[in-house]
């Protein structure tokens, strides 16, 4: 599910039927539409704001992903409620096994991958579905991750970090070089260029606390309020059980990994 046009609505999936989006108005706790995508051949998967923090802004047209593409859907087209309106599509000629996305504040794309891929992107031209195949954008870095899938990413509104989830661990990974971001400059081997993945995980002593067990939920960066002067990303946010997990994210980024919260 996903908040949408400033949180007065509320995106639903169906795990039992991809081709179909449902739309809940928040105030009255009732569905009021359906958006369709089976006549364009699109099952959906997950679905993203089109730019990051869009969700508290007036905006129709939100993102939606599938194991092999990434779309733009419009609620506002009349014809038959065949509301994607355009694609885009990787340029790989094997199975991308996509999972999650999420994007920048200038609405720039990432993904996380069953193989643990992290895939970063910067053009996200929007084609008709089959139309000119040879414009499908490919991806500017990618980052190999360690093996595990990737259940939930997320990116800092400027780009210049991305926020991966496996089940048991998170992976930082900064983008930055020389002031651009990963997304801006393609970056061949990101492993080779300083900017390897920075793994978070719970002490031993803290997984007994959890249950002996750890299957962490999406995590994010903490949430700011569009328009206001607040610091941008500050917390890294996840879940495990019934325990919320917190990371410093300065700390973080100046390598005290093991230094935390953990409430229930």
């Amino acid at each position: 599910m996903m908040l949408h046009e400033q949180d007065t609505k509320m995106i639903l999936l169906d795990p039992h039927n991809k081709s179909s989006l449902y739309c809940m108005d928040v105030a009255t706790e009732t569905i009021v539409d359906e958006w369709k995508t089976d006549a364009n051949g699109f099952t959906v998967n997950d679905v993203l704001p089109e730019q990051k923090y869009a969700q508290q802004m007036p905006v129709q047209t939100f993102l939606g992903i599938n194991e092999t593409s990434g779309f733009l859907i419009d609620p506002r087209l009349p014809s038959q409620k065949h509301s994607l309106a355009n694609s885009f599509q990787y340029g790989f000629s094997t199975n991308a096994q996509l999972t999650c996305a999420a994007t920048t504040g200038n609405g720039e794309f990432v993904t996380g991958s069953r193989t643990g891929a992290i895939r970063l992107m910067n053009d996200r031209t929007f084609t008709k579905p089959n139309d000119h195949p040879e414009r499908r954008p490919r991806a500017t870095t990618e980052f190999a991750g360690l093996g595990d899938a990737i259940i939930g990413v997320d990116v800092s509104e400027d780009g210049k970090w991305v926020l991966g989830t496996c089940e048991t661990y998170l992976l930082v990974f900064p983008t930055a070089i020389n002031g651009k971001s990963g997304f801006q400059k393609k970056i061949s081997r990101p492993e080779k260029e300083a900017m390897a993945a920075i793994k978070l995980r719970l002490k031993p002593e803290d997984v007994l606390r959890v249950g002996g067990k750890v299957q962490f939920t999406t995590a994010h960066f903490n949430t700011r309020h569009v328009g206001t002067s607040e610091e941008p990303e500050r917390r890294i946010i996840t879940s495990t059980g019934r325990f919320v997990v917190t990371w410093n994210f300065r700390q973080v980024k100046q390598g005290r990994l093991q230094e935390y919260s953990v409430r229930a």
